[in-house]
């Protein structure tokens, strides 16, 4: 059982005005990038993480291949290799090989984690959904869709938590 209690303001706070990591794939292909979008809460009566991905990003190609990912905090130590899968495409660049950052096997899926994280959360793809171009808000068209392309608005991943620590 996932202990929800963990999650505290901190962890919000980080997601909300840092980013986090966030991990696809597995040990033989893995891509890493910073979220800094998430909610987390319960549905369907099961701990949840839900992430917003672009069609255009690499992971999300890897999310349709294997339906998970782990999330990965950090308070401060690895902000420099944040900013760097932030920045840079999985696709130019193997990010399996930043310094600072070690990967270890996960708990409850096969995607790595980050060894120096602070706070990690492991996720099972249950349910997907892109959001719907024609009813969003005129403001978050302006405000998060400069240019607005509409094949272009994020998917919503529904993951099961199925760790936390």
């Amino acid at each position: 059982m996932v202990n929800m209690e963990l999650i505290g303001a901190d962890i919000l706070d980080l997601l909300d005005n840092k980013g986090a990591f966030f991990l696809t794939g597995d040990e033989n292909k893995l891509n890493v990038m910073n979220i800094g979008w998430g909610m987390i809460g319960y549905l369907w009566s099961k701990p949840m993480f839900i992430a917003a991905i672009r069609p255009s990003r690499y992971t999300y190609s890897f999310l349709q291949e294997k339906p998970e990912f782990n999330v990965c905090f950090t308070k401060g130590a690895l902000n420099e290799q944040l900013m760097i899968v932030g920045t840079k495409s999985g696709r130019n660049i193997d990010k399996r090989n930043i310094a600072g950052i070690t990967y270890i096997p996960s708990k409850t899926n096969s995607t790595p984690v980050i060894k120096e994280a602070d706070f990690t959360i492991e996720c099972k793809v249950v349910y997907s959904q892109p959001l719907d171009p024609n009813t969003l808000p005129e403001e978050a068209k302006k405000s998060f869709y400069g240019g607005f392309n509409a094949e272009d608005v994020h998917t919503m991943f529904y993951a099961e938590i199925t760790d936390m620590y």
